[in-house]
C-alpha cells in the first residue's frame, strides 16, 4: 500500500512514506460509497454531486495513473476528403430573420433571432426521426436535427418537413450541427472527428480527425473516442470580406486528464489546420505557501470567483474552494466579438490563451446538461464565471430556469427563444409565446409529448420544436 485515499472534496492521495500527495477535485465518488480501488485503477460510479461542477467528470470511469496505446496519426494523415470535396457551390448568406444556423441560433449562443411569429402560431407538419433529438437548425431552406442514439444526422426541408437526405458517423452527435453559407454542414462526433457535408445532399466534403490518437472507450454504455468532439461546431465569419471563416472545435473530456484537450481552427472549406492550441491543465502542487512569488498572477489568471483563493493553485491537499477554477471540462464552444471560449476559458481568433475575461454566455455545467435541477448549474452572462452575472436558479422540478436568452440590452431567464415580438418558453409538454408587448395576450399550446432541452428553434417566421417521442414540430 502506498496511499491513503480519502473522497473530502475529490479524490485525495496521501503518500504514507513521502511527499507525493495529491488531490483530483474532477473525479471523485459517490456519498458514502465513495471509490473503489482494484486492478491497479481506480473505479469512481455515477453520482449526483454538486461540488466543483467546472471540472467534475460524470459517469461511471476507471481511472489510471497513465494513458498508453492508440494510434497516431501523422498530421497529414488527418484529414480525408470525400466525394464532394471542392464541389459544394457558390456561397449564400441567407437573411438573418431566415437563419437559425447553429446550436442557439448564432456564434454567440444568445437564443435570440429577428423573426416575427404569428401571434396563434399552429402546427404545420411533424417530421418522425425517432431516438433523442438534439436541438434543430434551419438555413437555406434545410432544416437539420442530430439523433444521439443513431449516431446519425437528418436534412429535412424547412417548409414542407419533406426528408432530404441521412447521414451517419461513428458516434453520437450530441448537439446540432452549423450550417455555413447555405452550402456546408459541420458537426462534430463522439468517434473524435469533426466532418463536412455538402447541405444539398449530405455528400461528404472532408472529416478530420481531432482526436489525437485512435482509441475508444465506453461512455454511457456507447463506445466512443477518449477525446469526443461535440457535435455543433463554432463558426466565426471574418470581419472582412478579405478574411477566411474559421471552424472551430474541441476534442476530449477535460483538461486535467488523457492528456487535456485539442483545440482546432479549420478551413470549413477544405478541412485545413489554420489554428491548433493543446490545452492541458497540470495538477497543483502540494507545499506551496501564500507567499509564492506568482501567486496573485495566477489567481488572475484562473480565477473568476470571489471564493477562490490561493490554495486552490498550491495546496492541493487543503483547498476549501467551491470551484476548481484551474482548469475546464470540454463544452459547446461559444464565440464573442473576436474571441472564443470554452466554458470560463477564454482563446483569442488563433486560439492562443487570455487571461483576462470577456462577457459572454457560459453554462457552469454544459450547455447540453438537461439536468435542471441540479445544484449550483445557473446559466451566466458575465464576464466573470459567477460573480456579477445574471443567470436563472436551479429547479428540482425540472423547469427551464437555467435558460437564458438575451440580446444586446436585455437578459430572459427562462427563456427558450426571444424572436422579435415574443419570448418563447417551454416547460415540459407545455409551449408558451409570451409577448415582450406586456399589453398583448400570450399563448398557450400543448405540443404531442415534453419536449427535449433547449430543444426550439425559430427561423423565417416559423418555429421548430424537437420533442421527447422523437419528432420535430413546425409551427407557424
Amino acid at each position: 500500500m502506498n496511499y491513503v485515499i480519502s473522497g473530502k472534496r475529490g479524490i485525495e492521495l496521501l503518500d504514507i512514506d513521502g511527499d507525493d500527495h495529491s488531490r483530483s477535485n474532477w473525479i471523485r465518488g459517490t456519498c458514502q460509497y465513495g471509490i473503489m480501488p482494484a486492478n491497479g485503477l481506480l473505479y469512481a460510479p455515477p453520482h449526483s454531486c454538486g461540488c466543483f461542477p467546472e471540472v467534475l467528470v460524470r459517469g461511471f470511469y476507471a481511472m489510471s495513473s497513465r494513458r498508453t496505446g492508440g494510434k497516431r496519426p501523422a498530421e497529414e494523415e488527418r484529414l480525408e476528403r470525400g466525394a464532394a470535396f471542392g464541389k459544394v457551390g457558390e456561397a449564400t448568406k441567407p437573411a438573418a430573420q431566415s437563419s437559425w444556423p447553429t446550436f442557439r441560433g448564432n456564434a454567440k449562443r444568445s437564443a435570440t433571432v429577428n423573426t416575427e411569429l404569428a401571434a396563434q402560431p399552429s402546427e404545420t407538419w411533424t417530421a418522425e426521426v425517432g431516438e433523442r433529438l438534439s436541438q434543430p437548425v434551419v438555413s437555406a431552406e434545410t432544416l437539420l436535427v442530430s439523433s444521439l442514439d443513431k449516431h446519425t444526422v437528418f436534412a429535412f426541408d424547412a417548409e414542407t418537413g419533406k426528408a432530404r437526405w441521412s447521414r451517419t458517423v461513428g458516434g453520437p452527435v450530441d448537439s446540432p450541427p452549423t450550417i455555413h453559407e447555405g452550402r456546408l454542414c459541420l458537426f462534430g462526433s463522439a468517434d473524435g472527428y469533426v466532418y463536412c457535408l455538402r447541405l444539398s445532399d449530405g455528400e461528404l466534403v472532408w472529416r478530420f480527425q481531432a482526436a489525437p490518437a485512435d482509441q475508444r472507450t465506453v461512455f454511457w454504455g456507447k463506445i466512443e473516442s477518449v477525446w469526443p468532439v461535440h457535435g455543433s461546431v463554432l463558426v466565426l465569419s471574418p470581419s472582412t470580406d478579405s478574411g477566411e471563416a474559421v471552424a472551430y472545435v474541441s476534442a476530449g473530456r477535460a483538461s486535467f486528464f488523457d492528456h487535456g484537450m485539442e483545440l482546432y481552427g479549420l478551413n470549413p472549406d477544405t478541412g485545413q489546420v489554420l489554428h491548433h492550441h493543446h490545452y492541458e491543465t497540470p495538477q497543483p502542487k502540494f507545499g506551496a505557501g501564500r507567499d509564492a512569488a506568482d501567486a496573485e498572477s495566477l489567481k488572475k489568471q484562473y480565477s473568476r470567483h470571489g471564493w477562490t483563493d490561493y490554495k486552490t493553485f498550491y495546496q492541493s491537499d487543503k483547498s476549501r474552494s467551491f470551484s476548481s477554477a484551474a482548469g475546464s471540462l470540454s463544452d459547446v464552444l461559444v464565440g464573442g466579438d473576436a474571441d472564443i471560449f470554452l466554458r470560463h476559458k477564454r482563446f483569442g481568433p488563433d486560439l492562443t490563451k487570455k487571461d483576462e475575461p470577456a462577457r459572454h454566455l457560459y453554462a457552469i455545467s454544459g450547455f447540453l446538461n438537461d439536468m435542471a435541477g441540479e445544484a449550483r448549474t445557473a446559466w451566466v452572462l458575465s464576464d466573470q464565471s459567477l460573480n456579477g452575472g445574471t443567470g436563472g436558479g436551479s429547479d428540482r422540478r425540472g423547469g427551464v430556469h437555467n435558460l437564458l436568452a438575451y440580446d444586446g440590452d436585455s437578459v430572459w431567464a427562462g427563456a427558450n427563444i426571444k424572436t422579435r415580438k415574443h419570448l418563447v418558453k417551454i416547460a415540459g409538454s407545455v409551449l408558451q409565446l409570451a409577448p415582450l408587448d406586456s399589453n398583448a395576450k400570450g399563448v398557450t399550446i400543448d405540443l404531442p409529448a415534453p419536449a427535449v432541452w433547449d430543444g426550439a428553434a425559430a427561423a423565417d417566421g416559423r418555429l421548430y420544436v424537437s420533442i421527447k417521442n422523437g419528432s420535430v414540430v413546425c409551427y407557424e
